[in-house]
């Protein structure tokens, strides 16, 4: 699965929180939209899964620089739901 990663805007220091979509027929079923995770829950390469696997950048960032900040669409959207 491709998941992009951010870099948290100065001085915001959110706690990891899902938004989820919950299928009205089936209240059990749901999906998850948004995810936001902090407080180091994330593995980054070079790390491995514990199936062996090892974990691998899409495109590798030179420079934490390189990496985007998360735009401000998507805080205000984890700030607000």
């Amino acid at each position: 699965a491709i998941k992009p990663i951010y870099r948290l805007p100065e001085g915001f220091e959110p706690a990891t929180h899902q938004l989820k979509f919950v299928n009205p027929q089936d209240r059990a079923e749901n999906i998850t939209v948004l995810e936001v995770r902090a407080k180091g829950q994330d593995v980054l390469p070079p790390s491995v899964h514990p199936n062996g696997t090892p974990y691998t950048w899409q495109e590798e960032p030179q420079h934490r620089g390189d990496i985007p900040e998360l735009p401000e669409q998507l805080k205000l959207l984890y700030q607000h739901w």
